[in-house]
C-alpha cells in the first residue's frame, strides 16, 4: 500500500464521499423500516456533495503546491519529537479532566439525589444533561467542571501523537484520554460523545503519522488497523450498553431488536429527517443557525436580544411508525439560514477550505493546524449526522489552547525541519 502525501491529502475528501456512499447502501438494505426520500431532496444532497468535493479538488487543482507526482511525505523532513514533555502535558490534563469529571458528576448526582439515582434512571438524567448542555442553572463549580471536561478533546489530541512513540509505557498512558473520554459518554448517555473521543484521538494519531519516517509511519498504520477495529467493537458495545441502561426494565431479547433497528436508524435516519424538513416551507434564518454560538455570547454580554438566539436543539420528527429523530445531517442548517444556492455555496467553501488547511499542515507542522486538521476531518467523517462548524467559540477556544501550548513549549515539543 502507497501512503504519500496525497493519500493524507484526500483522506477527509474520501471519508466523506465513503460515508455518504455508505448511508445510501445502508438505506436500501436496512431491515428497518423508514420513510422514502423524496427526489427533490436527493438532489439537493447531492448538490451539495458535489459541490463540495469540487471546491477540495479545485484547491488541489488550482492553489496546492503539492506535485502531481507520488512521493514519501517524510523523506526531506528533519522531525524532533520530545515525547517526554507531550507524556508530561498529557498526565496533567488527565488529572485536570479527571478531577472536573469528578465534580461533574457528583452535580449532576446531587440533582438526581445520589449517583445511583442518576444510573437507574437514564431517561431522566439524559435530560438533566442536556439541561446543563443548555446552560440552564448555571452555577460556577458546573462551568468549571463543564470547562474542564471540555479539556479531554486537547488531551485526546496530544495523546494521539504520544500513541506513535516507539515505548509501549507511552502508548498505555495515551489511552488514559480515552478511557476519560469513555467514562464522559456514559456519564452523558451520549452516544455521539463516545464517537467524537475515539475518532478524534484515531485521526490525530493518523494526521501526525505522516511526519514519522517511513517505516515508522508503517508500523502506526498497521496498529492503527487493528485500533479501528477494536474501536468499532467498543462503539457497539458502549451503544448497546447506554441502550441497556435506557431501557432497563425490557427483556434481553428486546434490547437486541432496539439496539439493532436504533443502529441503523442512527446512520440513516437523518437523511430521512432532512427530508421531512426540506418538503415543508421555512423562514430563512440569514445565518442565526450557523452564528448560535457568537450570538449566544452577544447575548449574555447585553449586545444582543437573549430572545433572538435560536435554539441549538432540533424539534424532532418521525422518520418511520416507530422511530424519531431531531439530527438532519450537515445540510439542514446551512439550507435553513441561506438556502438552496446558499446551501451549495457553503459547501464548496467548506471542501476548499478543509483542503487548504491540510495542504498547510501537511506542508509546516504546528499543533494549530494540527488540531484544526483533526477537526475538519471529523466533520466530514460526521456529515450525515450534523455540521460540526456550528460550535465557531468552542474552535477559537481550542485554537487558542493549542497556541498557547505551542507559545509555552517554545516550538521544542515538536520540531520539523525540511531539507532543501
Amino acid at each position: 500500500m502507497i501512503v504519500n502525501r496525497q493519500t493524507y491529502f484526500f483522506s477527509p475528501l474520501f471519508l466523506f464521499l465513503s460515508v455518504w456512499t455508505a448511508i445510501v447502501i445502508i438505506h436500501q438494505v436496512s431491515p428497518v423500516h423508514l420513510y422514502s426520500i423524496s427526489p427533490g431532496t436527493i438532489f439537493i444532497s447531492v448538490a451539495s456533495i458535489i459541490s463540495l468535493g469540487f471546491g477540495y479538488i479545485f484547491y488541489r487543482i488550482y492553489y496546492s503546491d503539492i506535485p502531481i507526482h507520488l512521493f514519501s511525505g517524510s523523506e526531506n523532513q528533519i522531525i524532533e519529537i520530545n515525547y517526554k514533555k507531550i507524556l508530561i502535558f498529557v498526565i496533567s490534563l488527565n488529572i485536570i479532566v479527571g478531577i472536573s469529571l469528578y465534580f461533574y458528576l457528583i452535580y449532576l448526582a446531587e440533582e438526581r439525589g445520589n449517583i445511583l439515582r442518576y444510573f437507574l434512571n437514564p431517561i431522566m438524567s439524559r435530560m438533566l444533561v442536556v439541561k446543563t448542555m443548555k446552560e440552564e442553572n448555571w452555577n460556577f463549580t458546573l462551568a468549571l467542571a463543564s470547562y474542564g471536561t471540555s479539556l479531554n478533546i486537547v488531551n485526546l489530541v496530544m495523546s494521539g501523537i504520544l500513541f506513535t512513540s516507539k515505548k509501549i509505557i507511552y502508548k498505555l498512558i495515551s489511552l488514559g484520554s480515552l478511557i476519560l473520554g469513555i467514562a464522559i459518554s456514559l456519564i452523558n448517555f451520549s452516544r455521539y460523545s463516545l464517537i467524537y473521543m475515539i475518532l478524534n484521538w484515531i485521526l490525530s494519531m493518523f494526521l501526525f503519522s505522516y511526519w514519522l519516517g517511513q517505516d515508522r509511519r508503517k508500523k502506526i498504520l498497521k496498529s492503527m488497523l487493528i485500533i479501528v477495529l477494536v474501536s468499532i467493537i467498543l462503539i457497539f458495545t458502549a451503544f448497546y450498553v447506554i441502550i441497556s441502561m435506557r431501557y432497563f426494565t425490557v427483556t434481553e431479547t428486546e434490547i437486541s431488536k432496539t439496539f439493532t433497528e436504533q443502529l441503523f436508524y442512527y446512520v440513516t435516519g437523518n437523511i430521512v429527517a432532512l427530508d421531512i424538513y426540506l418538503t415543508h416551507d421555512h423562514t430563512l434564518l440569514h445565518g442565526k443557525g450557523v452564528f448560535r454560538s457568537i450570538t449566544k455570547w452577544l447575548s449574555r454580554i447585553g449586545l444582543m436580544d437573549e430572545n433572538a438566539v435560536i435554539s441549538w436543539k432540533y424539534n424532532f420528527v418521525k422518520i418511520s411508525p416507530q422511530f424519531i429523530s431531531n439530527v438532519f445531517s450537515y445540510i439542514r442548517p446551512l439550507y435553513e439560514d441561506f438556502g438552496v444556492y446558499g446551501l451549495l455555496i457553503l459547501s464548496f467553501l467548506w471542501g476548499f477550505f478543509t483542503a487548504k488547511i491540510l495542504d498547510n499542515y501537511l506542508l509546516n507542522f504546528s499543533l494549530v493546524k494540527h488540531y484544526l486538521s483533526v477537526f475538519l476531518s471529523f466533520s466530514f467523517l460526521m456529515s450525515f449526522y450534523g455540521f460540526n462548524l456550528l460550535g465557531i467559540t468552542e474552535i477559537l477556544y481550542f485554537v487558542i489552547v493549542f497556541k498557547i501550548l505551542e507559545l509555552m513549549t517554545k516550538d521544542n515539543l515538536i520540531t520539523i525541519a525540511r531539507i532543501n
